[in-house]
């Protein structure tokens, strides 16, 4: 709740938060990008946390690891690309790459939690 309400603030307040900083309007339009992009994460990365280090706590270490390698190399790094690149959106398409990968680590995690296979794992 907290970063969820973090990022709904660092959202709607972007433009005034970077004028602290610069007011240079290239830097500004970039910096908005990212700030919206970071505050836009925070609900789904706040749960992926959560997942993470219930799953890590409980041993299943192994499942953590395959979500993390495998969503940074299959759907991070190439959406990211193909976004950025190839549909020319520049940084608005790493921080979707970026947000689509952790709301899908967090829903695999999430499926992972809810089956209960961790309550097996031997510690």
């Amino acid at each position: 709740v907290i970063m969820s309400g973090a990022g709904a603030a660092v959202f709607l307040f972007a433009e005034p938060l970077l004028q602290i900083f610069t007011s240079e309007p290239d830097v500004m339009a970039q910096g908005i990008i990212a700030l919206r992009g970071a505050a836009l994460i925070e609900p789904p990365l706040s749960i992926y946390f959560v997942l993470v280090g219930a799953l890590r706590g409980a041993g299943d270490t192994r499942v953590v690891l395959l979500a993390q390698a495998g969503a940074i190399w299959l759907i991070r790094l190439p959406l990211a690309f193909v976004l950025a690149l190839t549909f020319d959106l520049g940084l608005a398409g790493v921080w979707t790459a970026n947000i689509i990968d952790i709301t899908i680590r967090a829903t695999v995690l999430g499926l992972r939690f809810r089956a209960g296979a961790w309550k097996s794992v031997l510690v």
